[in-house]
């Protein structure tokens, strides 16, 4: 319910119509109080704002003073308060006035940024090589013949996080009570989210690659000379160091590779059945079940021609 408080007493001539009678509808008013004081003295304003929006956590031992008197003032120098003539921002009754508690906050919030800004820089560090494994993983997801591309999400979530963590300022704001998003007490929530996406980055290359390596095995196993194929099977799979290598080029050429080594269903019964008889019919309709079956199961969208399958169909068999 809407009540209605009393006019205060102007503080200097001119400004009697900023403190004339209003009404409230609750405590998301407070903005409204804020602007009325604003009109009365813009630095008392700026100041109660300051106290509203400097966070500091009941845990932090060596801020406990900092939290005390800051509930303390929250109530003492509150813009009902103000507006009332009932305290001032020079001296509001609590064990220490807004304007002291500010300059021991802002202090208190420097040696905790400069920490914060420290660890940043540590991720920043490590995100070099991490970004190389990102392009990598880009440049995968661009060969059609793997399927579906992998980790879209965490591509976005990642670059979003590095771009905000290289635009975090050296130095706090000394005139606001948080600066890039960072809480007294608290660190950078960028960071956190690159902590997160980087490793969702890392397992999404990780099934890339997995596939990739499957894929050129296969590929190498049609080779006729069966002890040539495995040993170059062995050769091509091992792709943990892909991202030195890897460019638009090379991958385009790995996908073309892939895409030229399909092979039909059909094909790949010919190879177990070069011949059909009334014996072993039964066994070759079987395996042909199986291998548009596996073709079937690895299609994107869950189907398959008889004259393509990849070479990963193969390999599964």
């Amino acid at each position: 319910m809407a009540r209605s408080r009393p006019r205060p007493p102007p503080r200097s001539a001119g400004v009697a119509e900023a403190a004339t009678s209003y009404v409230i509808d609750g405590p998301s008013d407070e903005d409204t109080l804020l602007a009325r004081v604003e009109v009365i003295d813009a630095t008392d304003a700026r100041l109660l704002r300051f106290v509203r929006a400097a966070t500091v956590p009941t845990t932090l031992q060596a801020c406990a003073d900092l939290a005390i008197d800051r509930v303390v003032l929250l109530e003492q120098a509150s813009p009902w308060h103000y507006l009332d003539g009932g305290s001032s921002t020079s001296s509001a009754g609590a064990s220490r006035p807004p304007r002291t508690w500010q300059r021991h906050y802002v202090r208190a919030y420097a040696a905790h940024y400069a920490r914060v800004v420290e660890d940043c820089d540590h991720l920043l560090r490590d995100a070099e090589g991490l970004m190389a494994r990102l392009a990598t993983l880009e440049h995968l997801n661009g060969a059609g013949s793997l399927g579906e591309p992998e980790g879209a999400a965490a591509i976005g979530a990642l670059r979003s996080a590095v771009a905000t963590l290289m635009a975090m300022p050296a130095e706090p704001d000394p005139h606001a009570a948080t600066t890039a998003g960072v809480h007294l007490g608290a660190g950078n929530p960028a960071a956190e989210a690159f902590r997160v996406a980087a490793a969702d980055v890392d397992r999404a290359l990780e099934a890339r690659l997995r596939r990739l390596s499957a894929s050129l095995a296969a590929c190498a196993l049609t080779q006729d000379d069966d002890l040539a194929a495995i040993r170059h099977a062995i050769a091509v799979s091992e792709v943990d160091h892909l991202d030195r290598v890897l460019d638009d080029r090379l991958t385009a050429r790995i996908d073309g590779l892939l895409r030229g080594a399909a092979r039909s269903p059909l094909a790949l019964v010919a190879r177990q059945f070069p011949e059909v008889t009334r014996d072993n019919l039964d066994a070759a309709v079987a395996e042909f079940r199986r291998a548009a079956l596996r073709a079937i199961e690895l299609a994107p969208d869950g189907r398959t021609a008889l004259g393509s399958i990849s070479p990963a169909v193969e390999a599964a068999g």
